[in-house]
Order: structure tokens, then C-alpha cells, then sequence
């Protein structure tokens, strides 16, 4: 098997289409709210505060449907939850663009949330689909959530040039009503059969370590978004600073997209520790102030393999439980969102802000260390036989994946991509 097995066949390919055009809708909804955050305080006369609830009851909205889509999904097969979460995104963009009153938006943006993390459900689907090129196609696809975010301003910046915030959100409407089109076309496809109900007890270890590790590395990512242009703007101009932002994101996309041959010979746990590893080493190195801006640029690429990568790493230490442990895992690493930048903040205050990048590649560490701890006591697991692998047909027997492929993995318990465990 080789990389052009991804694009072997229709439904692979669209498949891949649909789930690229979700994550740049997925990714251009996100960055859509900071943009357009004066201009509710301004006509709405709100606080602060309060409008910073938007953002809440988006991501309550999503961490709610990322353990829910988790469970359901294992019963109705992923089809049903893709079309459902785009059809609630499509309802959360619609009541955007209507809403005039507070409790309109508040409440269209918990359905856009409810919407996004559904759809972020696309993540396990991938995963599962293409088996052992699943790191590949979530590299591939996951790429285009970095240029979403890129969009999202640029869009917000367009509707308030012409007095308001609805012609964003009818843009993204129509992007998502578009998705919600192409997922009624996808093939159904379940999950791999749980074929071992054992082991509860380390399935449920091994959700609690990779949702520390997962919550680290976000608490990173948030922090680096939310802090290096403070960084930055101690000795570099207001350009300068705009101009390496817009690169970070893009330098995640080129990562990710970096990743997608990589992902071929690689294993997922080889890439995530390596690539948080590079992320840690150039964080170190921003802290020499003239090296900064490509330093941080560095961080960005090597950074945006690692979610993804993640997530197919979780599927082939617990493949039998994948959807729900996760689930659990990506929801609940979404924590490190809300304690990263306050942390890194008080650093700033105890300290000054020169250590930012210190105070990120710590965090890191952290996240390195748990990450060893998870190789040496859950090893990957070889791969089952799915109910219905791509296109209808089986899915390829682990030995035989794994020898076309070429990863090199451990030779005990076994290999890689797939779903059956000692879960």
C-alpha cells in the first residue's frame, strides 16, 4: 500500500473532499468570532465579559457534541452523525445571520459549537475509513483547517466594511449548506465491532493519560496563539507581528500537508513525539528575540501534525473503543484551551514577557513526558477486520497493511492502524 491509495477510488476521494471542505468551514467559523467582537460590544452595548460568552457557548456546544457524536456514532454508523452535525452547523450559521438580539446569538452560537464538534467527528471517521493511511488523510484533510482560520478574519473583515456582521455568517452559511449536500452523498460506514470487552479498567487509564497529553499540547497551542504576539511586540513592529501570525497558521497547514507522505512510513506516536519534540526546540529558540519571528513560524509547522496524529495514534492503542475513548479525549483535551494562556499569562506577570516562549516549550515538555509514558505502558495493537472497509470491501489484513506499508513498529504486541485492543 502506498500514498496513492488514498486517491485509489471514488469514495476515497470524495470522502477527502467532503472532509477538507468540512475542516475549512470548520476552521473559518472558529476565527470568524474574535474579529467581529467590537462590533457586538459597539451595537449591542455590551461588556467585555459578555461577549466573550459567544466563544463560551460555542465550545460548551462542541465539547457536549464531541462525547455525544462519540457514543451515538458507534450505533448508527458515522453517516447519520456527519449529516446531523452539518445540518446544526448550517442551523447556527443561519441564526447568525437572523439574530439581531442578544439571546439570538448566544443561542446560535451554541448551535454552531453543537454543529462543529459533531462534525469534528470527521476525525474518527477518516481515521477508521482509510485504516492505515489514517494519519495521512487526517494530515491531509485537517490541512485545510488552518486556512479556514486564515479566511475566517479576512471574511469578518469584508461584512463589517459593508456595516455588519451578517454577510460573514450567510457566506458560511452557504459554505455549510453546501457540506451538508455532500454529506448526504457519503457511503455509510460503522466503526470496527468492539471484538474485546475486556480490559475496561485500561481503557479507561489509557483515556486519562492521552487526555492529559492531549490537554497539554492544546494548552500549548492556545497559549502560542494567544500569546506570541505579545511576544513579538516587544521589539518587533505591528507588521511584523500581523504578517508572522498569518504565517504560523499557514506554517500549520504546510505541516500538516508536510505530513501526509511522512505519515506513510511513520508511526502516529513517532510523529507526535517528534514533531512536539522540533515544536519544543524552536519555542527555546524564540527566546532569542531576533530569531523569534522564524522561530515561532518553525513552531506552527511542526505543531500542526500533532493533533492529528493524535488521533490516530488513540486507534491503534485502543482500536476497539476508538470512537469512545477518543471522544472522551478530544473533548476533554479541549481543557487546556482554558488553562494554557492564563498560565502563561501569569508567567508574563511574575516574570515579564520575554519568557513567553519558555513558559510554552515547559508546558510542552510536560506534554513530552506523558507522551514517553504512554509508548512504554499501551503499546499499538494490530489490526482488525472492519465491517465495511472503503468502497464496501473488507478492510486489508494488519500484516499485509503493515508490510506494504514499510512502518517500522514494535514486534510485540503489534502494529499499527486499525481498531482491536486489550481495551
Amino acid at each position: 500500500m502506498t500514498l496513492r491509495d488514498l486517491f485509489r477510488d471514488k469514495d476515497r476521494r470524495y470522502l477527502l473532499l467532503t472532509a477538507s471542505l468540512a475542516f475549512l468551514a470548520l476552521g473559518t467559523s472558529q476565527a470568524l468570532y474574535g474579529p467581529l467582537y467590537p462590533w457586538f460590544r459597539e451595537s449591542l452595548s455590551l461588556s467585555g465579559s459578555a461577549v466573550g460568552l459567544i466563544a463560551s457557548f460555542h465550545f460548551f456546544g462542541a465539547t457536549v457534541a464531541v462525547l455525544t457524536a462519540g457514543f451515538v456514532l458507534r450505533r448508527t454508523g458515522f453517516k447519520p452523525v456527519i449529516v446531523a452535525g452539518a445540518c446544526i452547523f448550517s442551523a447556527g450559521y443561519a441564526g447568525f445571520a437572523a439574530s439581531t438580539l442578544w439571546g439570538g446569538i448566544l443561542a446560535s452560537a451554541l448551535l454552531l459549537g453543537l454543529g462543529f464538534g459533531t462534525l469534528v467527528s470527521f476525525n474518527l471517521f477518516i481515521d477508521d475509513y482509510f485504516g492505515p493511511l489514517g494519519a495521512a488523510a487526517l494530515n491531509l484533510t485537517n490541512m485545510f483547517f488552518g486556512i479556514g482560520a486564515i479566511l475566517g478574519p479576512l471574511l469578518a473583515g469584508v461584512s463589517l466594511s459593508l456595516g455588519g456582521h451578517r454577510l460573514a455568517f450567510l457566506a458560511g452559511g452557504a459554505v455549510a449548506l453546501l457540506l451538508l449536500a455532500m454529506t448526504l452523498r457519503l457511503k455509510q460506514h460503522h466503526p470496527v465491532a468492539e471484538t474485546d470487552r475486556s480490559g475496561a479498567g485500561t481503557a479507561l487509564a489509557g483515556t486519562v493519560v492521552f487526555l492529559v497529553f492531549l490537554a497539554l499540547y492544546i494548552a500549548a497551542e492556545a497559549s502560542a496563539s494567544n500569546w506570541i504576539p505579545t511576544s513579538l511586540t516587544r521589539n518587533h513592529t505591528p507588521p511584523v507581528v500581523a504578517s508572522t501570525m498569518a504565517m504560523v497558521w499557514l506554517a500549520v497547514s504546510a505541516g500538516r500537508l508536510a505530513a501526509v507522505p511522512l505519515s506513510v512510513h511513520v508511526a502516529p506516536h513517532v510523529m507526535v513525539l517528534g514533531s512536539a519534540g522540533c515544536a519544543t526546540a524552536m519555542f527555546l529558540l524564540a527566546r532569542f528575540e531576533p530569531a523569534a519571528p522564524l522561530a515561532y513560524i518553525a513552531t506552527g509547522f511542526f505543531m500542526g501534525p500533532v493533533y492529528p496524529a493524535t488521533v490516530s495514534w488513540i486507534r491503534r492503542v485502543f482500536p476497539s473503543r476508538a470512537a469512545r475513548v477518543a471522544a472522551a479525549v478530544m473533548a476533554g483535551g479541549g481543557l487546556g484551551g482554558i488553562f494554557g494562556p492564563p498560565l502563561v499569562g501569569a508567567v508574563t506577570d511574575s516574570f515579564s514577557t520575554a519568557e513567553i516562549p519558555l513558559a510554552i516549550a515547559l508546558i510542552l515538555v510536560i506534554a513530552l513526558l506523558t507522551g514517553l509514558g504512554i509508548t512504554l505502558f499501551f503499546p499499538l495493537r494490530p489490526i482488525p477486520a472492519g465491517r465495511t472497509g472503503p468502497s464496501g470491501r473488507e478492510r486489508d489484513t494488519p500484516r499485509g497493511d503493515q508490510e506494504g506499508i514499510g512502518l517500522v513498529l514494535p514486534v510485540v504486541p503489534g502494529p499499527v492502524p486499525g481498531s482491536d485492543p486489550r481495551d
